[in-house]
């Protein structure tokens, strides 16, 4: 019964995103619009199908019909074109990660977070911290930095290593490029004191824990390998 009605099901979809395309034409945002509805239809269904080629395909033209309306708009900041490609990264991370759950992968075997999600990550992010390097907007920075913090959340709470430890170089990234580019009007040896005192601060936790340096470091990689995947 089910086959019965697929083959007039698609000639239909089929003939009706030929029209849309087609009437669409015409105006700019508009097409992109029909595309945003057509590729997001087109992704829904390989998600439920679990057909890649048809997700990924549907997922291509989102991505076209976002950057579309971003050009009609005037928009010229590169990490608003690099959202959607990182939204969509976004999704096939989870999707890879949820699949090895579902088939009881080994750990050693399944798609690190690292490959899931760090995509994504500097996807986004590491685009938006260079925009504001670049004399952006401090809305960059922002961006920049709400990106670092889901990270270290995401990464905190679920255990995962990639997110954790990029979102954590990404806000530190962001917070150095914020200090520096600020002109407080502070000497330099002021900034040379304060290193100074932090670096005796914790040469003092060090020596009170009766640790070092590179313990410490070699303590940390192991809990991490141990505990996040």
């Amino acid at each position: 019964g089910r086959r019965a009605w697929a083959l007039p099901v698609a000639a239909i979809a089929a003939s009706s995103a030929t029209v849309g395309l087609a009437l669409g034409l015409a105006e700019a945002a508009t097409f992109a619009t029909v595309l945003l509805l057509l590729g997001g239809l087109a992704a829904a269904a390989g998600l439920a199908r679990r057909d890649p080629i048809v997700g990924f395909g549907g997922a291509a033209v989102v991505l076209l019909g976002a950057w579309v309306h971003l050009a009609v708009a005037h928009v010229h900041a590169l990490d608003a074109y690099a959202a959607p490609v990182a939204a969509v990264l976004l999704v096939a991370g989870l999707v890879c990660r949820r699949r090895d759950h579902a088939a009881a992968i080994e750990p050693a075997a399944a798609v690190s977070s690292w490959v899931a999600y760090g995509p994504a990550i500097l996807g986004l992010g590491l685009t938006a911290l260079l925009e504001r390097i670049d004399h952006g907007d401090g809305i960059h920075a922002i961006v920049a930095g709400a990106v670092g913090v889901v990270a270290v959340l995401a990464g905190g709470s679920r255990r995962l290593a990639g997110p954790l430890l990029l979102g954590t170089v990404l806000l530190v990234a962001t917070a150095w490029h914020e200090v520096l580019a600020v002109p407080v009007g502070v000497p330099q040896w002021a900034w040379l004191a304060a290193g100074g005192a932090v670096l005796v601060a914790a040469g003092v936790v060090l020596e009170r824990h009766d640790t070092g340096p590179l313990e410490t470091g070699r303590r940390l990689a192991d809990t991490i390998h141990e505990r996040y995947s």
